[in-house]
């Protein structure tokens, strides 16, 4: 065990990241710039709108942030197919959920459909 200021330090080899972001290799973060709706409306949004084939896992990570676990790819690229940002009048942005993700910054990336 290794200490850094007297605190225990637990470090992961860039192939223990791998592995652990491979479990969230179909997990989408919804953003809400200003305000969200409450987390019974945004789930019931998603089940009704996205046409998934199989129920996702939706959590709170923050106030703007909803973290979507959904099973497949296909389901992920359904959800980020759809022409609807907003739900009940509240805007949001979906992207791929990354190892980088920094809730305090706005990703960079957003879907383009060419």
């Amino acid at each position: 065990m290794s200490f850094k200021d007297g605190m225990p330090v637990i470090s992961f080899s860039p192939s223990d990241l791998n592995k652990a972001a491979a479990a969230f290799n179909t997990t989408l973060v919804m953003s809400f710039p200003y305000v969200k709706p409450n987390l019974e409306v945004i789930v019931c949004n998603i089940t009704s709108h996205w046409g998934l084939l199989t129920e996702p896992k939706v959590a709170m990570l923050d106030f703007k942030h909803i973290m979507v676990m959904l099973v497949s790819e296909k389901d992920a690229i359904r959800a980020l197919s759809i022409d609807s940002g907003k739900i009940k009048g509240f805007f949001y942005k979906l992207a791929w959920w990354t190892v980088n993700f920094d809730p305090k910054k706005d990703s960079p990336f957003t879907p383009v459909w060419i």
